[in-house]
């Protein structure tokens, strides 16, 4: 956590400057405007890796669907997930976050910028309606990224994974769009650690899956499968440093 205010503390005369400008761009977002507002908070990740001493490495941009909308689903790790996907993913996309851990500074801004979904997870009904609502709009040509853990543990000290959670499929399964796996590594260092030492995370976009090759796969098949390919690609780079 040292990290995390560091970089708070080095940035205090930026931060209401870009309050401001978040807050006036989301006021006054437009379909025509998406891709302003992205690069603006592609600005602020990169701002936050250069003042944080954090370095993201990124592989498999060629692999992201050209067109269309898809869903991206990463394993979790930390506060840094989105930041370390946002600075590496060129096109514009939002993500689902937890509305409990959506209000601070700055991260309020960013969900209202990019149009995030807020989920209740102590509310069925409400989480079932916001899978449904991304279903939608990736059928319009939206992207996503949801995390199929859910929340991240709070002192996550490596690589490993937790449980997928089948139903957060749904969004991509029910627009028929592709799925996007995408392998975080590292991505736990940046503010697990009471350390200001220089990191490096990798993002790795995986080869999706399309809708031609899990029609026939329930949930909870589809979410074996995206987990063994996340696993299978941090067991591979993992074994490359031994």
């Amino acid at each position: 956590m040292l990290r995390f205010y560091f970089t708070i503390f080095i940035n205090l005369y930026r931060i209401p400057y870009y309050i401001i400008k978040l807050s006036y761009l989301s006021r006054h977002a437009t379909p025509d405007n998406i891709q302003k507002r992205y690069t603006l908070t592609r600005k602020i990740a990169r701002i936050v890796q250069r003042t944080g001493r954090i370095k993201t490495i990124s592989f498999g941009q060629e692999n992201l669907p050209e067109s269309g909308g898809y869903v991206m689903y990463p394993n979790h790790q930390g506060r840094y997930d989105m930041p370390g996907i946002i600075s590496e993913h060129p096109k514009p996309c939002s993500f689902i976050m937890a509305e409990d851990r959506s209000h601070k500074p700055i991260t309020t801004q960013v969900c209202n910028i990019l149009d995030a979904k807020r989920m209740k997870r102590d509310d069925i009904k409400q989480s079932i309606q916001v899978i449904f609502e991304v279903a939608r709009e990736v059928e319009e040509g939206k992207r996503y990224v949801i995390f199929p853990e859910g929340a991240y543990e709070h002192e996550h000290t490596n690589n490993q994974m937790g449980e997928f959670k089948p139903g957060c499929f749904k969004a991509a399964m029910k627009a028929k769009a592709p799925i996007v796996p995408v392998a975080l590594i590292d991505s736990f260092k940046p503010y697990e650690f009471n350390s200001l030492k220089k990191v490096v995370t990798e993002t790795h976009f995986l080869k999706p899956f399309f809708y031609e090759e899990y029609k026939d796969l329930n949930t909870r098949e589809v979410a074996e499968l995206v987990k063994k390919r996340i696993q299978d690609t941090i067991d591979s780079v993992l074994s490359q440093r031994l």
